[in-house]
């Protein structure tokens, strides 16, 4: 090997260069060729330095590269997986908070309206909860009258005749019936004619009270003191009852 011709380290053998057998032969001075073979050398270094021309610093910094990427594509898919993970959750409570600031219950059909309709739903929905009340009053009115015992009719009875008379004019029916009685008594035979004179009966509390429980006692659960007061009327009417059909016999 020549060392005046520094080109023979890089080029191969049988492609050597030589300056006796270049065809194209250029006369370089001395200068020339020490000022190239220098910037050479120094390109060299710098080469070296850098890391460009070994061979070994190449794989290194793919293999860094490499390693970088992979922490890197980590980071990545941890990032992602713990904002998957939270997102969802942070998306849900904020949608649950806006659904409920937008949404109020009905208290009276305890239904979900948005507030542009829940005025509107109120008033509907008193007007149709008021007719129900009224209509459900009016059926436990109607089932109950059903129910129940029948009103008992005004007045009392006569103890004379047993007719039924109001309270106003009962005090001026039993005078005349008792004048009528006594005629009609005077007109039958002497056999069949009453020798007193029917009396107003006048039982005591405690009289129709042992009424009432007896009729209680026997199963008529409706029977009340007015009850017992027409009865009581009505056994003396019979007994103060005429045999008018007598009279014109006689």
């Amino acid at each position: 090997m020549n060392h005046n011709y520094p080109f023979e380290r890089s080029c191969p053998d049988e492609h050597k260069i030589r300056e006796s057998h270049c065809p194209t032969k250029h006369t370089v001075s001395g200068t020339q060729q020490a000022g190239a073979i220098s910037n050479i050398f120094a390109s060299g270094r710098n080469k070296k330095g850098t890391g460009i021309g070994d061979r070994n610093s190449v794989p290194k910094t793919l293999g860094m590269t490499r390693l970088s990427s992979s922490d890197s594509t980590k980071e990545v898919r941890t990032k992602s997986i713990t904002m998957s993970d939270t997102e969802p959750k942070t998306s849900t409570v904020s949608s649950k908070k806006s659904s409920q600031s937008l949404i109020q219950v009905c208290p009276i059909c305890s239904r979900f309206y948005g507030l542009a309709s829940i005025d509107i739903h109120m008033r509907a929905c008193q007007l149709a909860d008021e007719l129900q009340r009224r209509q459900l009053e009016a059926k436990q009115a109607w089932d109950n009258k059903l129910v129940r015992r029948p009103s008992h009719p005004p007045g009392t009875l006569c103890h004379i005749c047993g007719r039924r008379y109001t309270h106003a004019s009962l005090s001026l029916h039993i005078p005349r019936c008792l004048k009528q009685w006594v005629q009609w008594n005077k007109m039958l035979p002497k056999r069949k004619q009453h020798r007193q004179i029917p009396v107003t009966p006048t039982p005591t509390d405690e009289e129709l009270q042992e009424r009432v429980e007896k009729a209680h006692r026997n199963g008529l659960t409706y029977y009340a003191i007015a009850d017992a007061l027409d009865e009581i009327m009505l056994e003396a009417s019979l007994k103060n009852k005429l045999p008018v059909e007598l009279i014109h016999t006689k």
